[in-house]
């Protein structure tokens, strides 16, 4: 029992390995100083996420991300950005620059975002080199890598999997209360 028990943690750190790996060897440019996405989407980003700590700073009002001018209290370009404006702003506060704390920021959210992708494998496949299979195949998937080079606030669509994950275990709760 002990042996199996063993044996499946470390069939688990192995999947969470493959996913950072494979998600840090996949976006590798980054660590020469390239930003993801194209130039104009990714100033874009980096502006609103840039917004939440201007926000923190006091620079600007929560509503009003000041680049729309004149229209004010655009604050819906940014709302969508919460987890990763208040992670941006952590960065910001350590004393990364806005770009280094933008590309950091992105980074742990498709860490985090594919990391969904194992678990996700875990749940739903009892084969383990199907599991392995199925995260390498979603994080090397050409359509999302495509777009996250292009257009790089795509990563929240990486969540989905957590969802999946999420909707597993409602579905599998035998307590009707707690569904």
């Amino acid at each position: 029992m002990i042996v199996s028990s063993k044996n499946s943690v470390l069939k688990n750190l192995f999947l969470v390995a493959i996913s950072v790996v494979s998600t840090m060897y996949l976006y590798r440019p980054i660590f020469s100083g390239n930003l993801i996405g194209e130039p104009f989407d990714t100033r874009l980003q980096i502006l609103i996420h840039e917004h939440w700590w201007r926000w923190f700073n006091g620079i600007t009002t929560f509503r009003n991300m000041e680049y729309f001018y004149p229209a004010d209290n655009t604050f819906g370009n940014s709302d969508v950005f919460l987890a990763q404006g208040l992670t941006h702003s952590l960065f910001r506060l350590l004393g990364l620059e806005m770009h280094t704390a933008w590309i950091t920021t992105t980074l742990i959210f498709l860490v985090l975002g594919n990391l969904g992708w194992a678990f996700f494998a875990k749940n739903y496949f009892k084969n383990y080199v199907i599991q392995i299979s199925f995260t390498i195949t979603i994080i090397f998937s050409a359509t999302f890598f495509v777009y996250m080079v292009n257009v790089p606030n795509v990563v929240g669509y990486l969540y989905v999997s957590w969802f999946m994950v999420l909707l597993k275990l409602i579905i599998n709760n035998k307590n009707n209360r707690i569904k």
